[in-house]
């Protein structure tokens, strides 16, 4: 397995940042990753991934930070192969308009997730609600399809 890891700040987006995230999964993991990765910068619209490329995206805590939704996912839609997934993973609100403890940024509801991918193509498959090491708000995986 190939992981392309994406962030769109070079400046924060260092081989340290992304050696300690792959320390991280080793942990869960049990065993060390023996997978490879490819650090990708890409910007606000593009992911600036190869195209019809991947199984699998994972979008992890920061789809409520995307400035242009709309374009990113139609973007990430023409690097999915064929029955590809796209999974997001993202901190769900308690109330509407509650923002982010990190980013300070609006959250986005279970409702509102599911309408923002609706709306640009996907089809939401089904969800995993988890608390992230125990404490509040409730994280949840979304998984979509393309639709068609």
């Amino acid at each position: 397995i190939t992981f392309y890891l994406e962030d769109i700040d070079s400046s924060k987006f260092k081989k340290s940042q992304v050696e300690f995230a792959w320390n991280y999964y080793t942990a869960l993991r049990g065993r060390p990753m023996t997978s490879d990765y490819k650090m990708v910068i890409g910007d606000e619209r593009s992911t600036s991934l190869p195209e019809n490329t991947f199984d699998k995206i994972l979008i992890i805590n920061s789809f409520h930070e995307f400035t242009f939704q709309a374009e990113m996912l139609a973007d990430i839609k023409k690097k999915l192969k064929a029955g590809g997934l796209l999974y997001i993973d993202e901190a769900l609100p308690k109330r509407q308009g509650q923002l982010h403890g990190i980013c300070n940024k609006p959250m986005l509801t279970n409702e509102e997730t599911i309408a923002i991918f609706e709306k640009n193509g996907f089809e939401y498959i089904d969800g995993i609600d988890f608390n992230y090491r125990q404490k509040n708000p409730t994280r949840k995986i979304f998984a979509f399809k393309i639709k068609g």
